[in-house]
């Protein structure tokens, strides 16, 4: 039909518009979605990390057992 009315190259600079679009949606879309698992990472690794350091310094200062430190970052993670 778009052939028949002299249109196939308007169609087509139509649809390679569009489709360009859609692909740097997607590009956009996966470099957010990669900061944002990123993210999700670093931060459970800083949760562990200060639950750690925290839980160090209060065995050695005696406020905590080494059992309820050990349990603490068991059921943490």
């Amino acid at each position: 039909m778009v052939r028949a009315f002299g249109r196939e190259r308007y169609e087509d600079e139509k649809f390679n518009a569009k489709n360009q679009r859609f692909s740097q949606l997607w590009i956009r879309l996966g470099k957010l979605l990669s900061v944002y698992w990123a993210s999700g990472t670093l931060l459970t690794c800083l949760q562990v990390m200060v639950i750690v350091v925290i839980g160090a310094c209060e065995c050695v200062a005696g406020r905590m057992t080494l059992g309820t430190f050990v349990a603490f970052v068991t059921y943490n993670e």
